[in-house]
């Protein structure tokens, strides 16, 4: 057809010619057809049929491509109009019957035409109808899209800011790549290090299971030992049970024989209270006796006087009986050597008097001495005696605190022992972290192997493992020294154990206490909460023991103080003696001046005896008679010496019953001496055990307040370390944990905008395509 409207074209050109053509031709059947989208396209290309070629070609030009095949036809219909009028205005003039056959060959080819254009259009109706549907949901779509780039580039400018925050995190994490791999070959180094150290440490860890085999060998031996030792205990402390009461039933007679003797002692004491009452009579009757002494010397004072007065007379007689006495000297002198004899027994028996009366004196001198002594003693022991019973209260009151602060010491032994327990525990979950953690070190270099990006987390992980392991190592270290401490404790428990065994027979007031600390310290390698009960039954009966120890011990009190109350009487009665041996002092020296008075009265017999001599010298025969009565009178005399004499034996003899009695009593009162010494030594040895026992129980006390003090700084030491690592540990996880979230959100969120953005692109990508045929027809209708 083209070809054909070209053919007519040059032919118009060639021939130009005019025909009238009708108006119907112009617009009839082609005004028919009209196209759906704009209809004044088509009503212009249809008015303007008659204009220049040029403006249709302006129009063909103008078209987009892919509408020539479209509208090729319908132009070229409008085209041929006018040539096909030319070209019949030419052949009119040459052919009409030619022209004639021609329209009607053309008539037949414009109704062929008109039918295929009504299909065409028709079909290009619906397909204009689809085109507007798919352009208006298409503008829609791409309203959205719009809003949606909108918001992809607000996205899209958020994911740059957060690149850029990522690339900056990627810079310095590629700077701390660079600053980890040389960290790598640092720990690559201390990798061997560390791998050599390790083999080191399994070794060491072998020989600590080794060790700690041994350590449990020896303590089981131990625990052995020392069940075998509580037995022994037991087996002894049975039989100081036995001794004690065996010894309480010695107490108690040793107590019925001293209150016996108590009696004795008051019986023996009336009696001399009885022999004191009769010696004061006798000393009555000796006063007595002394007063008729005294007047008969006053008798031989006044015969001596008229003696004298007959001397005087007799003096003259003396001259005639001299040759008398001539005669008689010879009998005289044997008289004088009897005389002489009687003198010296005299003067022997006076010396000897006067050496017993010194002694005497020397005698109740020392026992006034001692009495004062004794005295002095009785009020010391009287302030002993209070200041014992003070201590007594003292330590009845330290036993009570002592046993509350023991069964303390149990709670906290058994706290310590549960301690212990947990300690193992955590040591056998120190280990199992240990094993965890040599394995989490293989797995870490496993992974360093095949994950160099991931070495930075890796490796702070691994000195943070290295770290714990280096801290448990430490951990391991202090306590295997606190296990051999706690074994120098236990060993130097079992020697203060030994020590205490060796002297649980001489405390008898403090063998409960011993026996809770010698148990505690045996029980302290055994388990304690199996033998808590055994340990509550045993601190009754100890209370009930210790009740009835304190109950004897305030019978033995109340013994000491009616011993002491007797003690103080006798001291009374002593006081008394006192007082009775001064009074006696008294007689005695009135004694002593009696003595001397007889003394002198010998000395002027003596002196009178002479004068005699003298006078019998001067004396006659003529007074034989007279001295036949004078020695009559010397007989009178001689007997009353005698009888002086005999007085004198028996006042020596009541001096010596007296002596007798106060020796007894000095003998009595150096048994009370003696009893009071023994109580005094008991009394010091008891309080020097008391101190001894305070001063053990002091240090016992010390020691284990040290021990306390010790368990709690360690254990405190320990659980603060704990924490750290833990506090350290959770604080290495939360970053970790905080690494990993942000790397694991920074990979889900460029996954997340790499598939945002690949989705987008290809959706992009899709409408681009379809939108490739379409928009043209857009921009066209537009």
């Amino acid at each position: 057809m083209q070809m054909e409207a070209k053919m007519v074209g040059e032919r118009v050109k060639e021939n130009p010619f005019k025909l009238y053509v009708p108006h119907p031709l112009s617009c009839g059947p082609v005004s028919a057809v009209k196209p759906v989208a704009d209809d004044s396209f088509f009503m212009q290309t249809s008015n303007g049929g008659h204009k220049d070629d040029l403006d249709l070609h302006v129009l063909m030009t103008s078209t987009p491509k892919f509408s020539k095949s479209v509208n090729q036809d319908f132009t070229d219909s409008i085209s041929l109009k006018p040539r096909v009028i030319q070209e019949v205005e030419k052949e009119n003039s040459e052919q009409i019957s030619q022209l004639y056959t021609k329209l009607f060959h053309e008539a037949e080819k414009i109704n062929r035409w008109k039918l295929a254009m009504d299909n065409e259009l028709s079909q290009k109706d619906k397909k204009l109808q689809e085109n507007k549907h798919t352009i208006e949901v298409q503008r829609k779509a791409i309203q959205e899209q719009q809003f949606e780039n909108e918001n992809l580039s607000i996205r899209l400018e958020e994911a740059i800011s957060k690149n850029e925050e990522s690339t900056k995190k990627h810079n310095a994490t590629r700077d701390l790549f660079s600053i980890v791999k040389e960290a790598c070959a640092r720990l690559s180094e201390k990798m061997k290090t560390y791998e050599t150290e390790r083999e080191e440490s399994k070794g060491l860890y072998a020989k600590n299971a080794e060790n700690i085999e041994k350590m449990v060998m020896a303590f089981e031996e131990l625990r052995f030992q020392s069940e075998n030792a509580k037995k022994e205990i037991m087996f002894k402390l049975k039989e100081d049970l036995e001794q004690r009461e065996k010894l309480k039933n010695e107490h108690q007679h040793q107590l019925n024989d001293r209150e016996c003797k108590v009696e004795q002692l008051q019986q023996e004491y009336k009696q001399k209270d009885n022999e004191l009452q009769e010696t004061l009579i006798h000393l009555q009757e000796s006063k007595i006796r002394y007063d008729q002494l005294k007047e008969e010397t006053r008798q031989c004072n006044e015969d001596l006087q008229k003696s004298q007065v007959k001397v005087q007379h007799l003096t003259a007689e003396l001259e005639k009986t001299d040759d008398l006495l001539k005669k008689k000297e010879t009998s005289e002198k044997s008289l004088e050597e009897k005389f002489e004899n009687m003198k010296n027994t005299t003067s022997q028996l006076t010396r000897e008097n006067e050496i017993t009366i010194e002694e005497f004196n020397k005698v109740i001198l020392k026992d006034a001495l001692t009495i004062a002594q004794l005295t002095t003693k009785t009020e010391h022991l009287e302030e002993l005696f209070r200041t014992e019973q003070e201590r007594a209260k003292e330590l009845q009151d330290d036993l009570q605190c002592a046993s509350t602060e023991l069964e303390k010491k149990n709670n906290a032994l058994g706290q310590l022992e549960q301690l212990k327990t947990e300690n193992k525990v955590k040591i056998s979950q120190f280990m199992e972290a240990l094993e965890n953690a040599s394995k989490a070190q293989l797995e870490w270099e496993e992974q360093l192997q095949y994950k160099q990006t991931e070495n930075g987390t890796l490796l702070e992980e691994l000195k943070s493992v290295q770290k714990t392991q280096s801290d448990l190592e430490d951990k391991v270290k202090l306590l295997a020294d606190e296990k051999a401490e706690l074994q120098k404790n236990v060993d130097a428990l079992l020697k203060e154990a030994t020590y205490l065994k060796e002297a649980v027979q001489n405390k008898e007031n403090v063998i409960d206490e011993i026996q809770r600390q010698i148990l505690s310290a045996l029980e302290k390698e055994e388990d304690v909460l199996e033998k808590i009960d055994n340990l509550k039954v045993e601190l009754k009966e100890e209370r009930e023991k210790r009740e009835a120890l304190s109950s004897d011990y305030n019978i033995a009190l109340e013994e000491k103080e009616i011993i002491l109350h007797n003690i103080t009487n006798a001291s009374e009665e002593i006081k008394n003696l006192q007082k009775n041996l001064e009074a006696i002092k008294q007689k005695e020296a009135a004694a002593k001046k009696t003595i001397q008075i007889l003394k002198d009265q010998n000395a002027l017999q003596n002196d009178e005896l002479c004068t005699l001599k003298e006078t019998l010298k001067q004396q006659d025969e003529v007074t034989g008679s007279k001295l036949e009565e004078q020695e009559e009178s010397s007989k009178n005399l001689q007997n009353e010496f005698k009888k002086k004499e005999r007085a004198l034996k028996a006042m020596e003899s009541k001096l010596n019953t007296l002596k007798k009695q106060l020796e007894n009593k000095n003998e009595s009162i150096e048994v009370l001496q003696k009893e009071g010494k023994s109580l005094k030594k008991q009394i010091v040895k008891e309080t020097s055990q008391c101190s001894a026992y305070k001063t053990e129980i002091e240090q016992l006390k010390r020691e284990l307040i040290n021990l306390t003090v010790k368990h709690k700084d360690s254990i405190q030491d320990l659980q603060n370390k704990i924490e750290e690592q833990m506090y350290c540990n959770e604080k290495l996880n939360e970053e970790v944990q905080t690494l990993q979230l942000t790397t694991e959100e920074a990979i889900q969120a460029q996954k997340k905008n790499d598939v945002v953005c690949q989705h987008k692109i290809s959706e992009i990508i899709t409408l681009m395509e379809k939108h490739k045929v379409h928009i043209p027809d857009v921009f066209f209708l537009t």
